[in-house]
This record gives structure tokens, sequence and C-alpha cells, in this order.
């Protein structure tokens, strides 16, 4: 063989290696960017394939085989963040085909398109000013993320555009390319921060500081010896003393610097030795040099004894706590929230406070004492303890996880951020299937499993204070206390699963154990543990099931308004009406009596009561109604006091009973009576509680309807017998118009939390041909009344009926109205179109009902 042909065939044998061992490529017509047919609107409806990568679920997965036939194909792809996946594809034509990846249950049909449905799709020169500035990640300059020309800066290195777009108007997403590997890319802006989401995961940037000095101490520091957080220095300001400074002239030569502090007239001069990225000397002013380290997430564990106690303010007086705050890295600026328990009223409520544009906020939360609290629940996941009167700096940086406190009983405060007692439930309890095996368990095995739990919490947290045997006095009450209620909450809880239709109640071991080891021996304050209040609840609930709910009779009610003058009556009606009082209430005692009077008891004479009861029935309704809320709060009063031994407990659950009849009634309670239950009220903060919403109510009386016309006569509807014929008529009235229907009733404690919504409902559909039409379910005259004023529920668009019984029985009946409330939608023409129409509380929903009916 001739030279040249040696090396010819060596070349070509090269060749074959070389083709044997290049890198898979996916044939052109798999290429491009497919729709997923019969998707979602905003679901993860297409994926892009190019030519070695394969998009599944927003991420770009590699190829690694492929295997060809003459319309099917296996492609085998990797992602070293998210695994192996292979899709399986069947082409009918050159722009359709059937796709099925091995985490799909069966092939989907799928459409190769040029563009997505749901992008807008910008030059990619155009990206720079979509998403304008230089970014950093975790406070390093290296880590820099930014847009120019073509070319995206990311990771350290250089990708340049293949596309770009904005997606449903939510974030912006690009195809970018470096060498041969490829990348999808998901930005938006998320408060301050700019989030960047590839290969399964999703970072968030910084804005890079104008003045590259303040790298060199950005950060938090703290004061070793004190274990005190004293500094931070961030890209806008400084935080220092709790407060928020801002800078003038911040200089740095290799490790030296210095800058001005300033807040208002006050100044501070301070200059820097940085030892190195971790130590850090300050002098301030004229003082001492100081050495400080840099913080990591939370400060290491206190080296000194603390046993100072919780403030008990016996709740003496309302006082104020105050969060100073800011929040680095925040996935949004929706306001700071603080929730707690509202041990007045025995509700939770929410405080809130407004984040400025840079994180920073001050909130400021009364208390009645001591309290624990969740502080900013949905991002942070915290649980805190707030004293009155304390004042305290708090710092979150949401992608690095630091956070620190400042300020008053800021050692508490570093605690528990460090040591959050739900962390021992989550690390001592079974695994899921014993879990649901133990929520199937019943009486004293219940109870002997939780106590298991219980006792693993506290072993997990002994452990902990092995590792931490300084912790203050204050976490470790704190934390015993927290574990504690925890575990009574869900016993008591357990009340739900008895069968009431049987009388099913607690083994009495059972009871016996929360009594004593739970509830006669309170947390003090009691405010200090949230699950506490929602133990006593549930306890004193369960207690109060075994006694007789005081009830009362109708008739004996109109015996009582016959008898002081209230329905007039003649005394044949006098007599009829005392001699079936007299036969009602022996029913029980004197069976043999109340038969005999039964005998007496002429047809006449039961037609007579009979006739004055359907006269005067919503009179007798109400009446009725205000001697059961005064029944039930005297029976309350007396079995708090037999029950009840810690006098702070007492005074608040008297409040709550005093409130509550108040608020269903909306009524203030007659003055002697009012005196003789706040007698019994020690705590000032809940007296004073008590004697403002009487107040309240007592000014409502003498303030009259905005517009009394919104209150409509019903007397005229008393004969109606069908509810087509009612509803027809009540409607005619508005034909050509839309109507808003409202079934609710002032007992309804949902219907009273929606009608708060309904001033921003109207508002929203002003200016529209909308009617808001409301139907009262048994619902006193007086209450009703007083709650359309407390409200402002009145105007020219609307109606009030509050219908004789029958008639609204009728009514619900025909439209099948279940639930309260009940909202429907009716259109121009007079017909219902909706019978579970938007709430007030959603007045974006009930403007788009309301638009699509009046076209």
């Amino acid at each position: 063989m001739k030279r040249s042909a040696k090396l010819t065939l060596l070349f070509l044998t090269l060749l074959g290696v070389q083709s044997a061992i290049a890198a898979p490529k996916i044939p052109s017509k798999l290429q491009g960017l497919w729709y997923i047919e019969s998707s979602n609107k905003g679901d993860w409806d297409a994926f892009t394939i190019v030519d070695n990568h394969v998009e599944f679920f927003y991420d770009l997965y590699q190829l690694d085989s492929i295997s060809t036939g003459k319309s099917d194909y296996q492609l085998w792809v990797s992602s070293k963040a998210k695994g192996k996946v292979t899709l399986r594809v069947v082409l009918s034509s050159d722009s359709t085909g059937s796709f099925q990846f091995n985490k799909w249950d069966k092939p989907r049909t799928c459409k190769l398109v040029s563009k997505h449905p749901d992008v807008a799709y910008f030059p990619v020169t155009e990206a720079q000013n979509k998403v304008k500035g230089d970014w950093i990640f975790a406070d390093k300059i290296s880590n820099a993320f930014s847009i120019n020309g073509k070319q995206i800066l990311m990771d350290q290195q250089k990708w340049e555009m293949v596309w770009f777009g904005e997606y449903l108007n939510r974030e912006y997403r690009a195809l970018i390319k470096n060498k041969k590997n490829y990348r999808l890319v998901y930005v938006s802006k998320k408060g301050k921060s700019l989030r960047v989401a590839a290969e399964g995961a999703e970072k968030f940037y910084t804005l890079r500081a104008s003045d590259p000095a303040i790298y060199q101490v950005l950060g938090n520091w703290y004061e070793p010896q004190a274990n005190k957080w004293t500094y931070g220095f961030f890209e806008n300001f400084a935080i220092y003393n709790n407060e928020f400074w801002d800078y003038q002239g911040l200089d740095f030569s290799a490790n030296k610097g210095k800058v001005t502090l300033t807040k208002g007239a006050k100044v501070i001069n301070l200059v820097f030795d940085k030892k190195n990225d971790s130590l850090l000397s300050v002098k301030a002013d004229n003082g001492a040099v100081q050495e400080y380290k840099r913080a990591g997430k939370n400060l290491p564990a206190y080296q000194s004894r603390d046993e100072s106690p919780f403030k008990d303010t016996h709740f003496q007086q309302i006082d104020t706590a105050y969060i100073t705050g800011y929040l680095r890295n925040a996935p949004h600026l929706e306001p700071f929230t603080v929730s707690r328990t509202n041990v007045v009223k025995g509700e939770e409520e929410n405080l809130y406070a407004d984040v400025d544009s840079l994180g920073r906020f001050l909130i400021k939360v009364p208390l009645f004492n001591t309290q624990q609290v969740f502080i900013d629940w949905q991002r942070t996941n915290k649980i805190g303890v707030l004293e009155p009167g304390e004042h305290y700096f708090l710092h979150y940086d949401f992608t690095s996880g630091h956070y620190l406190i400042m300020g008053d009983n800021e050692r508490l405060h570093n605690e528990l951020a460090k040591y959050q007692p739900y962390t021992a439930f989550r690390e001592s309890n079974d695994d899921q299937s014993r879990r649901a095996e133990i929520e199937k368990m019943k009486g004293m095995d219940y109870l002997e499993a939780k106590t298991a739990q219980l006792k693993k919490a506290n072993s997990f947290f002994s452990d902990y204070l092995k590792l931490n045997p300084d912790l203050s006095a204050k976490t470790k009450y704190f934390v015993k206390n927290f574990n504690r209620y925890q575990t009574a909450f869900y016993l008591m809880q357990k009340r739900f699963d008895l069968d009431r239709a049987k009388q099913e109640r607690f083994p009495e071991q059972y009871m016996a154990y929360v009594k004593d080891s739970l509830f006669t021996d309170p947390v003090k304050p009691f405010t200090l543990s949230r699950d506490f209040s929602s133990f006593c609840r549930d306890y004193i609930q369960y207690l109060k099931e075994a006694d007789r709910s005081p009830g009362v009779s109708h008739t004996e009610t109109l015996f009582k308004l016959v008898n002081n003058g209230s329905i007039p009556a003649n005394n044949q009606e006098k007599q009829a009406v005392k001699l079936t009082w007299d036969i009602e209430r022996l029913i029980g005692t004197d069976s043999v009596s109340s038969r005999k009077l039964t005998k007496t008891l002429t047809p006449a004479m039961a037609k007579l009561a009979g006739d004055l009861k359907s006269r005067h029935e919503s009179t007798i309704t109400d009446a009725a109604v205000e001697t059961l809320w005064s029944n039930v709060l005297a029976s309350d009063y007396a079995f708090y006091q037999k029950y009840i031994t810690d006098e702070d407990i007492r005074n608040s659950y008297y409040s709550q009973a005093v409130m509550g009849n108040l608020d269903m009634t909306r009524k203030p309670l007659e003055t002697k009576h009012f005196e003789a239950l706040l007698r019994e009220i020690k705590s000032p903060v809940f007296r004073s509680s008590v004697m403002d919403y009487q107040n309240y109510l007592l000014k409502k009386t003498t303030i009259d309807f905005t517009y009394a016309a919104s209150l409509k006569n019903t007397e005229h509807l008393k004969s109606s017998k069908d509810a087509d014929s009612l509803l027809k008529e009540l409607l005619a009235p508005y034909k050509g118009k839309v109507v808003y229907i409202d079934f609710w009733g002032t007992w309804c404690g949902p219907c009273r939390e929606e009608m708060k919504y309904v001033g921003k409902a109207k508002e929203a559909l002003k200016g529209k041909d909308v009617i808001f039409m409301y139907f009262a379910n048994s619902s006193p005259e007086f209450t009703w009344k007083n709650m359309i004023k407390e409200m402002d529920l009145t105007g020219e668009n609307v109606v009030h009926y509050k219908l004789p019984d029958l008639q609204q029985n009728m009514l619900e009946r025909r439209l099948s109205v279940s639930s309260f409330p009940t909202y429907m939608l009716v259109n121009k023409a007079g017909e219902i179109t909706t019978a579970k129409a938007p709430r007030p509380s959603n007045p974006i929903g009930l403007v788009a009902a309301v638009d699509e009916l009046l076209k």
C-alpha cells in the first residue's frame, strides 16, 4: 500500500473514532418551542429544545444520548441539580407530535410554535433597559449579575442571549448560551432585590452600592465580650443604637477607614482598622478602640447567667412595644405584620406597619401584658415575646438568613431567634404514618401518645441546654411553657372528635391530667403562651357543655311583655296567655298539674294566645333574644367564678363575656346591670376596654341612619305565600340594574366580618347601575338597625329587608340558601345568574362579575 493511501486510511479511521465520541446532537426537526395542548394558563405549558438541551419544568437538561427511528425518538437527558429524565417523541408531522416525559402519566400532544403566546418578546438589546443596574449576590462584588448589550454577566461568565421576553407581566425570561452550554433564566424584581432563577436554584441579588468602599465593612458587627450586636453597615445606611444613620464621607484606604454617621443633629465619627474579613477595630469619637467580630446568622450563645423574670403587669395598663427593623433582600415589600391574641375580645389580631422602599419599618404594638406574638409569620416564620414598653431593632436578611436583634430584651430575642420552639416538635415528632395513627386515637391512648411527644420535645430542649448551659431564665421559662401548652392545645382540640350525638366525654383520668398538669398551675402571665389561650378556651367550653345551657321560652316572654304592658292585651287574652305559660312551665317539674291545667285550656283561649303571639312575633322574638343573652351572661359569670381561680384569667373571661354580649346584641347594657358586671372585673385594662365598647354603643343609639330610606317596610309582605312571587315583587323596582343580594344575620360572625369590606366594594362599583340588597335572617330589630348604622350600610343604591320569619325562610328554601353569608347576582332582566357571587372582600372579582352583567 502506498504511503498516501495509508495516511488517508489512518485519517478516516481517526475521523471515525472522533465521530463515535462526539457529543450527541438533537435533530433539527425536534428543535424549537413546543406548546403543550390542553394546558392551563399560567402553568408550565411549553418547553424548549435546542441542539443539546431539553427543557423540563422550567429548567434545561443536557442531552446524554439519543435513539432515533423513522419518526420516533428516545432522548436521555440529565441535570446536575435535578437528576435524569427521559423523553419519548413520536412526530405526526413537521409541527405536531406526541411527547412523553417519563414523569408524565401519559403522552401529550404538542405543537411546534415560533413564539409563546403569553410571552412578549423584545430585541435582546432591549434587555438592558428592562433589567437595569449592576447586581451582586451574597454581598460579594465578584458574584455579579448585569445585562449589557446582548450579553448577561452571571456566575462570573458572559452568556449570549438567544431571546429575551416578558411572561404575563410577571417576570422576564431569557434563553442564554455560553459555548455549547445553554440556560433558561427567570428574572423578576422582588422588593428591592432581583430574583434570578436558573438550573433549579434561585438567588436574590442586591443592587451594587454606588460607593464600593462600603464593601470593606458591609454586614453586621458584634462586640464579643458582651455578645452585643452594635453596628450594621449597608449600602444606603448604617444601623446603630436601634436607629438608622446616614453616611457622610466614607473613606477606605487599604485596611484603614473612617466615616461620619448622622441622625438629624446627632453625629458620630468612626475610625476603622480592619484586621481581616471577620475582625474590625472601631474607635467612636473620643472613645476607646473596641474590637468587633462579623456576625453570622445569629449571635453566639451568651456566656453569663441571667435570672431576670418576665415582666407581669397584671393587666394594670396598656403599654406599647416598638419594633424598628430592616428587611434585607425581602421577597416583597408588603406591610410588616405582628400577630397576637386580643385577650379582651378572645380573638386573633394583626397589626401592620408599612415597609419603605429600602426595607425599613417601625411597628407599634399595644400590649395588655407580656405576650407571645408571631413576627411577620408569612415571611419569617418566627415567634417572639414582647414586653410592654420595650423597643428593639430587628434585622432579617432573606438571602443569608441573618436574624439579629439589638435593644431592650435583646438577649431573649436573640436566644429565641436561634432556638425556635416549634423545632423541638418537628424534630421529636414521629414519622408521617405514626402521626396519622395518633390522630385516629381516642381517650387514654391519645393522651399517652401526646404526652410522649411532650416528653420528646422536653428532652430535645434538655439536649440543647447541655450545649447552651447559660440560656437565660426567660428563654427557659418560655420554652418550657410553650411545650406544655402546645400539647395542651391538641389534647383539648380532640373534643371536636367526640361523638356529640352520643354525648361522648373524655375519660376521667384524661381530664384529671389536663386539670392538674395544665390548667391548675398556668403560665404567668397567661398571655406569655398563645396556645394557653386556645387551650383554656377549649377547656372552659368543654366544662360548660356539661352544664345545661340557659334557654328562653317565647311563651314566658309573651307573658312578661303582656304583664309589663309592652304588648297590649284585654283580660281574656291575659288569662289565656297566663294559663298557656303555667302549663308550659309545669311540664318539666309537675307533669300531673300540667295535664290538669291543659284540660282547662279551651280552644278559644288557645286561639286568643296564639293570635296574640302571631301578631307580635317580632317583638316577642327580640325580647326573647335579649333575655337569652342576659341569661347567658349571668350563667358565664357564675361559671367562671366557680372554675377559674386565677384572677387575671378570670378577669379576661369576664370581659370576654360582656364584650361578647355587646357584640352580638349591638345594644348597650342597662346601666345598673352593666355597673354590677363591671365591679367583678378588677383589672383596669379589662375594665376600660369593656367601658369603651359600652360607651361606643350608647353613642350609636343617638345617631340616625345616613340614609334611612334604605330600610324597607315589610309588614305588607306577611300574607305572601309564594316565594317566586315574593322575589319578583322585591326585584321589580330594580329592573334594568344589576342586584347584588346578601343573605346574612346579625348573629353570623363571617357575615359581620364581610360587612367590613362593603365600603370598599361600594367604592369599587361606584357609578355603576348596581343595587345592594340585604336579607337579614333571625335578627332582632334593635341589633339589626344598630349594625346597619354602625357599619354605615345605607345609601341610595342600598336596600335592607327584615322579612317576617315565614317569608324569610320561604325565600331561603326557594333559593337553596344553606349557609351564611350567601351572595347572589341578579341580571338586568331580574334573573338570578350567580348563586355564589364574589364576596365584598373580593372587590376585583365582584367588579368583573357585575361588569359582565352590565354589558
